[in-house]
């Protein structure tokens, strides 16, 4: 989205991820990630949210803070799964409720700010909350983004917008990495905004978007090229679901790269310029950007609805027809009663991986687009069997990896007041290898907000 790239540039089986706190379970059937190969209309990815809960197999519920102080950012305490009326065909459906709080939202849930750069997007050690807006609860907004990267493709989104001005419905696909090298143009985004950058609260204005690193220069310079074409479109605060989809083609058979957006199937803009090449993660939801409505934001709560996500396959591109190389060297790092963190390389150095699926004692547990991952909720004492499997944008799994035993220390005692009280003082400062230390004031053994809850409470990591 416009503003997360250029105004915050540089920035279940039950197992939880510590990057978003939630605990995940192993995929339904009907979210399976699996593929066959090169053949258009091949599901890569889909979801109907026909499940009791977010499935965070394959879904990253966002935490994150862009666009200056004018907002609380994005919490994974606004996103839920729930059923609502189609008013197209007057049946019950499951869908995504990304929930949106605005100017007279009284309740206890707190916003955040994002304090520290240099982390991957939805760490919580980037953020202090409540955030600066406001009281620290207002204008937050939920967006849940995959957790494996998807290339050029037909992605179809089946949702309705937010109804009442101030905040924004948006898709986009994003893709920015750390620490990204000077003209590695390995940076990623096309998007749809309602309402767009300058339409001050009309759903009647779209923002199709796409982003492009400028050859030869540092992306993390903020070096962004954008085909940015608000666009008139019929109005999208009608209380009715819409289809949008984004076709993404890559070249691959001599035609020219191109993104074309449609809404309800129909065709409202092609762009040739400013198309990038790297597979990105897919974000839904709302954010609430200070610019989509400039007058007061005159409600509490407000809901967006996503029935369908689905990507699949485009006729014209070209897709892996075999699976990607194992990862290699996979390794444990530090490791508490019930966490464990680990790292691995890349088997292929390829724009095709789309990620990574973690095996525990054979289980596909969650999925990560990076070559590293904390795992935590898990048991203490218990053994685990750990292995890591590639998957590249054709959703072809490679061999696992080797696989690391651990076995996670015991905690003797128990402890009525878990977790302990907060962490504070969290400074960072960046060190001479590129690396970035982090210090702070540990919480007190045994206590929570100062009550005492035995031994049992001591601190394990």
């Amino acid at each position: 989205m416009q503003l997360l790239s250029l105004a915050c540039r540089a920035w279940l089986f039950c197992l939880v991820l510590l990057t978003c706190g939630l605990v995940a379970c192993a995929a339904p059937e009907h979210n399976s990630s699996a593929g066959t190969g090169s053949v258009p209309g091949t599901v890569l990815f889909y979801d109907d949210f026909n499940q009791q809960s977010l499935d965070a197999v394959h879904w990253m519920p966002g935490e994150d803070q862009w666009g200056g102080v004018g907002n609380n950012g994005v919490i994974p305490q606004n996103l839920s799964v729930t059923t609502v009326t189609d008013p197209a065909t007057g049946m019950s459906i499951g869908v995504l409720d990304a929930q949106a709080h605005g100017d007279n939202y009284t309740g206890p849930i707190r916003g955040i700010q994002k304090e520290y750069l240099g982390f991957e997007a939805g760490n919580p050690v980037a953020y202090i909350s409540p955030g600066a807006y406001g009281n620290g609860s207002v204008r937050t907004g939920a967006v849940a983004w995959t957790r494996l990267r998807y290339g050029p493709a037909r992605y179809q989104i089946r949702m309705m917008a937010l109804q009442q001005p101030g905040g924004e419905t948006a898709l986009w696909n994003y893709y920015e990495p750390p620490n990204s090298a000077p003209g590695s143009g390995n940076y990623t985004e096309i998007d749809v905004e309602m309402p767009a950058n300058g339409a001050d609260g009309a759903m009647t204005v779209a923002g199709l978007n796409s982003y492009a690193t400028t050859a030869g220069t540092d992306p993390l310079a903020g070096a962004i090229s954008c085909n940015c074409l608000p666009t008139t479109v019929p109005n999208q605060a009608d209380g009715r679901f819409h289809l949008y989809q984004i076709d993404w083609y890559d070249g691959s058979d001599g035609s020219r790269p191109r993104i074309q957006w449609f809404i309800d199937g129909m065709l409202v803009q092609t762009s040739y310029s400013n198309v990038p090449a790297d597979p990105a993660q897919l974000w839904v939801g709302n954010w609430p950007a200070a610019w989509s409505y400039t007058s007061r934001w005159n409600y509490a709560s407000q809901h967006m609805y996503v029935d369908s996500v689905k990507i699949t396959q485009l006729a014209g591109n070209t897709y892996p027809t075999t699976a990607a190389s194992a990862p290699t060297a996979l390794t444990v790092g530090a490791t508490s009663s019930s966490s464990v963190s680990l790292a691995w390389q890349e088997g292929d150095d390829s724009r095709t991986i789309a990620g990574y699926n973690i095996l525990l004692n054979g289980v596909l547990s969650v999925q990560t687009p990076t070559t590293h991952i904390e795992l935590t909720g898990l048991t203490p004492g218990k053994s685990y069997q750990i292995a890591v499997e590639a998957v590249n944008t054709a959703m072809l799994v490679s061999s696992p990896s080797s696989t690391v035993n651990v076995t996670l220390p015991a905690v003797s005692g128990s402890c009525p007041a878990d977790p302990t009280s907060p962490i504070t003082n969290l400074a960072a400062s960046h060190s001479a290898n590129g690396g970035v230390t982090l210090i702070w004031t540990p919480p007190v053994n045994g206590t929570r907000d100062g009550t005492l809850g035995g031994a049992g409470c001591s601190i394990t990591g």
